[in-house]
């Protein structure tokens, strides 16, 4: 018997001043190196002004991206089921059959603090104490998925391991 369990990671407030903070800081450093480069050229003047521009636009894109994602993991007839939507449009989904997890383990016991390849990663918290690595394999490749589960959708993923070993 399965037992089935849900959990829901909101959405982060994205605050405005951060935003527009990033904004300001951009404009001003594409000024400063703009003056700093008059020597080379205009050519070089206007690359490195579109460089500074485009760090700027990552950099604030990463702060929504990380910031408005929301995760749901679930269990759906024997599959660990995690999602990532993130507005409307972008919509990540990751199905895992029980059978093939090898190992369930905390993210700060991965060994050596390596980073873990052929990785997703489906939750928007910075604290690594509370991640753990479902490690899988799929098609023969071995991959992991770090999410942030809480109490009970721990138990039950310790429970399904339990009941399909």
């Amino acid at each position: 018997m399965t037992q089935f369990a849900r959990q829901t990671i909101d959405k982060k407030q994205v605050k405005l001043w951060k935003i527009i903070g990033i904004i300001f800081v951009t404009v001003a450093l594409m000024n400063y190196s703009l003056k700093l480069s008059e020597g080379l050229g205009p050519v070089f003047s206007s690359l490195i002004a579109l460089g500074v521009i485009a760090i700027g636009t990552m950099i604030c894109a990463r702060i929504i991206y990380n910031n408005l994602a929301e995760y749901n993991y679930r269990f759906i007839e024997r599959k660990i089921i995690l999602e990532r939507h993130i507005g409307r449009a972008n919509y990540s989904l990751v199905t895992i059959p029980l059978t093939n997890i090898r190992n369930v383990i905390q993210y700060n016991l991965l060994e050596g603090g390596k980073a873990v390849p052929n990785r997703h990663i489906f939750t928007n918290n910075r604290d690594r104490s509370q991640w753990y690595c479902i490690q899988y394999q799929d098609d023969g490749i071995d991959k992991s998925v770090i999410i942030e589960p809480d109490g009970g959708f721990l138990n039950s993923i310790y429970a399904n391991l339990d009941i399909e070993k």
